[in-house]
């Protein structure tokens, strides 16, 4: 299963939530997070623009890539009910799609100056979470990456990492570092 590396940095159709690429089973999300802005420097108008309207546009584009994963999915499910509220039986054999989405690391851990970032990812790494819970009955996968941009190799790092979060049928809901050096993943005091 090929990754289309484009799609994980740099300009990438899945970033603009008005041109979403064609329905197909795995998206690979990168949202644009705010500008780099400590809290006490965001006026009451740069909260509402930066903060917002990211979290806005990421949500808005989160509901169409499922609606657009179940368009393909949904017809190769066996028996697939969103209502129905009971265990899935046989879930590693059947059809799922997923969406993997990429956060900035330093963001998501804390780092000085990042106030703003850190509360857009803090708010899309809660709803990652709750997305994996509430698409898994629609055999829809969510799991997130938070990536070191400095580390070397970080493209094959993350391309590697979510191809193979997108060939495990029953993986949901995890949240992984790829970071390098002495973080590691590790927070910070």
């Amino acid at each position: 299963m090929a990754l289309d590396l484009a799609r994980v940095f740099g300009d990438h159709p899945i970033t603009d939530s008005t041109a979403l690429p064609p329905a197909r089973k795995h998206y690979v999300l990168v949202p644009p997070a705010p500008e780099s802005l400590r809290l006490t420097a965001a006026g009451d108008d740069a909260l509402v623009t930066e903060l917002g309207d990211a979290l806005r546009n990421c949500v808005y584009t989160l509901q169409r890539l499922a609606s657009l994963i179940d368009s393909v999915v949904a017809p190769h499910v066996a028996g697939a009910d969103p209502d129905y509220d009971g265990p899935i039986q046989d879930e590693a054999e059947q059809d799922s799609g997923s969406i993997t989405i990429v956060l900035p690391a330093a963001a998501t851990l804390g780092e000085p100056g990042y106030s703003v970032t850190s509360a857009f990812c803090g708010g899309v790494l809660s709803l990652a979470r709750t997305l994996a819970i509430e698409l898994r009955r629609q055999h829809i996968r969510v799991n997130t990456l938070m990536v070191d941009q400095q580390m070397p190799g970080v493209v094959a790092s993350v391309a590697t990492q979510a191809t193979a979060l997108m060939s495990m049928p029953t993986v949901t809901g995890q949240e992984i570092y790829l970071a390098d050096g002495l973080d590691c993943g590790r927070i910070r005091p």
